[in-house]
């Protein structure tokens, strides 16, 4: 039932919460945290009571209902709307301003629940995130927001790793039909490795349970750890790579003792002044990404993470940076076999094979690597209006499997201009070691089609005319700007 409806005219008006809402749910921290974080664009809250919260249950009836003391069985669901109403008539009018909602738990410590809140109801946000459609009910009238799943540790059953899983799992869940719902005792019980002690309550995970709760549910993660890598970068490069692939990753950050969520990044800066401090001729586009987009139990969601080495390393802003992260865990489909790390060996090898040219006049290239579908990018490719329609139509022609790795490559202006000058495609499902496990990849006068899947022969295919630059790829992530 609809308990109250609040009308938000500044950031003191979270305290009318209070009113209303007992401090088991609602702690002065977190008023304060709605005053900071969400978005001036609220004009309206909507206080629902009591609401039967699955997750919040999941853990009351195998933890909470145990213990000596009491609690309730009910949670508060908050849902916030970008127009000003004052009645529950008005409800259904003002479904296209939901902005998403809130669920606290009477679990007095931290008490956030499952949050499912749109980036524009976040203050100042801008950035590219992962996201997926979510659907809530009021008073029978359905309510839809795109966003990110969220949550806090209750700090018994569930921790910040914990938390994190939950997260990627529920997104996942909601945006693919072959992953099933997991609710947070789910996640806790997919643990199986107790060597370190009982499990309830939690004194942490490592990057092994991690993975063993990703496999657990469906997944087939990969563990890398920065120490293991000589090169610094070459680990930041592959962590960007799975970002800019639309997958969720888990970070560990060992002296924080601590793990968020990495579900985007932030605006792509102009390659002027950020090539001005980096020597390399092939420089990875993470460079001109100022902040990770994260989701850290300690706050609200789509926080920042610094992502680069100008400006202060850790701010009210920018709690944490890049160099934080000791390792993190990637939870891949199972037909994604082939790594960041062999795709990274890979595409520099095309370079150095003299199958494709590159005018050496251009010093500089750009180099964005990403996985994808196959479908997607063959849909945003019927699409391109600027591509070469014989180099549009032999990839849309070509068996690809069901993902793919993809690199641009560009030169500082056209990347500018959201342009990619050579783009090449690699199979995801291929061998590390395979001498040839790309499908396609071109220069300005031909391009090399290898059709992996009937006669496993390449063409090459001259142009008629040198291949302009053509729009690039853009389906991974969405962008609030």
């Amino acid at each position: 039932m609809v308990l109250k409806i609040i009308s938000i005219d500044g950031p003191s008006d979270y305290y009318k919460l209070s009113d209303f809402i007992p401090s088991e749910y609602l702690s002065p921290n977190l008023v304060d945290l709605f005053q900071k974080k969400l978005s001036s664009s609220i004009k309206s809250i909507v206080v629902e009571y009591p609401y039967v919260d699955k997750d919040y249950r999941s853990t009351y009836y195998n933890f909470y209902s145990k213990r000596h003391r009491s609690y309730d069985k009910f949670c508060f669901r908050l849902h916030l709307f970008e127009k000003k109403f004052d009645s529950e008539d008005a409800l259904s009018e003002n479904a296209d301003s939901y902005q998403g909602s809130i669920v606290l738990r009477p679990t007095e410590v931290t008490s956030l629940g499952r949050t499912q809140l749109s980036p524009k109801a976040i203050r100042d946000f801008k950035g590219f995130i992962c996201e997926s459609t979510f659907e809530n009910n009021l008073m029978g009238i359905p309510l839809q927001v795109k966003c990110f799943p969220h949550i806090m540790q209750d700090t018994d059953v569930t921790v910040c790793a914990h938390a994190v899983c939950w997260m990627i799992a529920r997104y996942y869940s909601e945006k693919y039909a072959v992953y099933p719902e997991r609710l947070l005792f789910d996640i806790t019980e997919s643990i199986k490795d107790i060597s370190g002690g009982r499990l309830i309550p939690s004194r942490g995970l490592t990057l092994g349970q991690i993975s063993e709760i990703f496999s657990a549910i469906g997944f087939y993660p990969e563990i890398f750890i920065r120490k293991l890598y000589k090169n610094n970068a070459f680990f930041y490069d592959m962590l960007y790579m799975y970002i800019e692939s639309g997958i969720p990753v888990v970070a560990a950050m060992n002296k924080k003792k601590h793990a968020v969520a990495l579900l985007g990044h932030g605006p792509i800066n102009s390659t002027f002044e950020v090539l001005k401090g980096l020597d390399d001729d092939l420089i990875c586009t993470r460079h001109l990404i100022e902040y990770l987009i994260i989701n850290d139990d300690n706050s609200l969601p789509y926080s920042f993470m610094k992502f680069n080495e100008k400006g202060e390393r850790n701010t009210g802003l920018f709690p944490y940076t890049y160099r934080d992260i000791d390792g993190f865990v990637v939870p891949l489909y199972e037909k994604m076999y082939l790594n960041a790390e062999n795709v990274m060996r890979f595409y520099k090898l095309i370079f150095d094979s003299g199958m494709i040219i590159i005018p050496s006049k251009f010093d500089r290239f750009l180099i964005r690597i990403f996985m994808t579908s196959s479908r997607s990018y063959k849909s945003q490719l019927r699409n391109s209006k600027k591509i070469d329609f014989h180099m549009k139509m032999a990839q849309l022609e070509l068996p690809m499997p069901k993902f793919i790795w993809v690199v641009e490559i560009s030169t500082p202006k056209n990347y500018d201009e959201m342009m990619v000058d050579y783009r090449w495609v690699i199979d995801a499902t291929a061998n590390q070691y395979e001498k040839y496990p790309f499908l396609f990849i071109h220069d300005k006068e031909k391009m090399i089609i290898h059709d992996r899947a009937i006669d496993r022969r390449l063409y090459k295919v001259s142009f008629d005319s040198l291949v302009q630059p053509y729009e690039l790829y853009k389906n991974n992530l969405r962008g609030y700007l």
